[in-house]
């Protein structure tokens, strides 16, 4: 196809084609048409286009050579710029704003679709990692509550600061949500003290250290036990005041703090235990 590059084969030499840029209005630099409305003449056979999109002659112009059924018939020769012929009228116009507004649509679209997409594997992400992080809190809890006691070498030995869920551990029962419910540690020979930590095994139910050496006080952390039903500390070697805190264990049924070195008053505070079924504090 010659008609693109200098020269059109079997133009006449005696006069030079005069040439005309076809306008519609708009800068030659964005005439735009409408594919299937538009017929090339090319010397010796005549094409007529039919895909159903907008396209563009780059670095072309157009000589008008006559009208054919509201298309233009055109040579097309080289010139410096990018040219898009359009068709008769507006028509051509209409289509190419019509198909720019839908692809910037479609483009605004697929960012929207990729930053939802992203927000919502973030928080995939987030909420995956939860039941991971709250076990490693209550891992935490219970790694420091086996320090406290003085656990020997052979003791709690399985309890692995390093492990992810402490799920897995002797005498700790978890739900399906791997949070830990019930620790029984009962006559186990343990030395030490209570940690404070243990009041963040929020979902705690039962508790037993029965049985054991422990000395020093009950700490008031344990007051934020709010789902704790049972708690028995029964023979060990406390000592201090039984902590008001006690009287927030609204669900508490069983409370066993006899045959320690417990002093002080009975907190007033127990009396709000409504639930409470079995109370042991001599």
């Amino acid at each position: 196809m010659r008609g693109l590059g200098g020269k059109v084969p079997g133009s006449a030499s005696a006069q030079p084609p005069v040439y005309r840029r076809v306008e519609t209005g708009e800068s030659p630099a964005t005439l735009r048409c409408h594919r299937a409305a538009v017929r090339l003449l090319v010397p010796g056979r005549r094409l007529r286009s039919t895909a159903q999109s907008t396209f563009a002659f780059t670095r072309a112009a157009a000589e008008e050579v006559g009208d054919a059924g509201g298309g233009v018939v055109v040579n097309l020769l080289q010139i410096p710029q990018r040219v898009v012929i359009p068709t008769a009228g507006r028509r051509g116009d209409s289509y190419s704003r019509k198909e720019a507004s839908f692809a910037r649509n479609s483009s605004d679209a697929i960012r929207n679709n990729r930053r939802k997409m992203e927000l919502l594997s973030i928080i995939l992400f987030i909420a995956s990692m939860l039941p991971f992080s709250a076990s490693n809190r209550q891992g935490d809890a219970l790694y420091d509550m086996k320090l406290k006691l003085n656990a020997s070498g052979d003791q709690l030995s399985d309890w692995n600061q390093n492990q992810v869920s402490p799920c897995t551990w002797n005498s700790v029962i978890c739900d399906n949500n791997n949070n830990v419910v019930q620790v029984t540690l009962a006559s186990r020979g343990f030395t030490g003290v209570l940690s404070p930590r243990i009041g963040e095994l929020e979902y705690l139910n039962v508790l037993s250290l029965a049985g054991n050496n422990i000395t020093g006080v009950i700490p008031e952390q344990f007051g934020n036990l709010s789902r704790l039903t049972s708690l028995d500390l029964e023979d060990n070697l406390l000592i201090g005041p039984i902590p008001a805190s006690l009287g927030r264990l609204s669900k508490l049924q069983l409370l066993i703090l006899s045959q320690n070195n417990l002093n002080g008053s009975i907190p007033d505070t127990l009396a709000n235990i409504s639930s409470l079924t079995d109370i042991r504090l001599a």
